[in-house]
C-alpha cells in the first residue's frame, strides 16, 4: 500500500512531502522530487556491526549497485572519490566538499548502508502441538482400533529444537549537495525460525537466509526506482 504523508526522517525530511512505501521485504521512504534528479552516485562500503563478516556488507553493496544500474543510474567509482576524500570524511557528509565533490565526480548523492543483524543460533524449545507424519504434516486424526472410527487427537508438549536466523541492513541515499536524506531502506522481514520437525529445511543457512533477503529488497527498489524516476 502506498500513502503520501508528512513525516520527519532524521530531522532532515521536515516539511517535506515523501512517499512511504511497504513492499514484500522491505519498507522505503522517498523524496520523489530529489530522486528524480539523481544521475550519478557512488556506493560507500557498508558498515557493520562487530562480528559481521566483510562479504555480507560486499555482497549487499553489489546488490543495490546493480539496481542502481538498469535504471539508468551512473555508479562513481570509490578510487575516483579516495582522490578527493578520505572515506570517513565523505561519512560526516560535510557540506564544503559537495561542490568539489559535484565538479569532479559528477556524484550528486552518496548510498550508505549499515547491517546491524547478522547471527544465527539453534536452541532448545517445546510447544504445544502435534506429532509430525513423514510428509512433516500434523497428525490431527488417527482410526481407533477398536472401533475403527476417525478420533481426533489434542494438542500434546512437544520437544523440539528452533533455528534462528537474523539479518538486519538499512540503506539511506544522501544529497551531495546539501545533505538531505533522498531515500530510506530497510528490510522488513529480518528475522526466520525453523523447526528440526519441519525437515530440511532447518538446516537453511545464514548466507541463504541473507542471500534471499537482499534478492526481495533489490527487487522492491528496482520497481520504486523505475516507477519514481518516470
Amino acid at each position: 500500500m502506498i500513502k503520501k504523508t508528512r513525516v520527519l526522517n532524521y530531522s532532515i525530511f521536515l516539511s517535506l512531502l515523501i512517499v512511504f512505501i511497504s513492499c514484500s521485504a522491505s519498507q522505503i521512504t522517498v523524496n520523489e522530487a530529489k530522486l528524480k534528479k539523481i544521475s550519478s552516485i557512488p556506493i560507500l562500503p557498508i558498515d557493520r556491526a562487530k562480528g559481521i563478516p566483510l562479504s555480507a556488507a560486499i555482497e549487499s553493496e553489489e546488490a543495490f549497485k546493480s539496481c542502481f544500474i538498469q535504471s539508468g543510474i551512473s555508479i562513481v567509482e570509490r578510487k575516483k572519490l579516495a582522490e578527493i576524500l578520505k572515506e570517513d570524511e565523505l561519512k560526516m557528509m560535510l557540506p564544503k566538499y559537495s561542490d568539489e565533490m559535484v565538479s569532479l565526480t559528477g556524484a550528486d548523492a552518496l548510498l550508505i548502508g549499515q547491517i546491524t543483524q547478522y547471527s544465527e543460533s539453534i536452541s532448545d524449545i517445546e510447544y504445544m502441538g502435534y506429532d509430525k507424519d513423514e510428509m512433516g504434516f500434523d497428525i490431527t486424526h488417527k482410526v481407533d482400533e477398536k472401533t475403527n472410527k476417525d478420533v481426533k487427537l489434542e494438542k500434546k508438549k512437544i520437544k523440539d529444537k528452533s533455528h534462528d536466523l537474523n539479518f538486519k541492513i538499512l540503506i539511506r541515499l544522501v544529497s551531495v549537495s546539501d545533505g538531505e536524506t533522498i531515500m530510506v531502506m530497510e528490510n522488513s522481514l529480518s528475522t526466520k525460525s525453523f523447526k528440526e520437525s519441519d525437515g530440511d529445511v532447518f538446516k537453511t543457512s545464514l548466507d541463504r537466509f541473507k542471500n534471499d533477503i537482499l534478492d526481495m529488497m533489490s527487487s522492491d527498489l528496482k520497481k520504486v526506482l523505475t516507477s519514481h524516476r518516470k
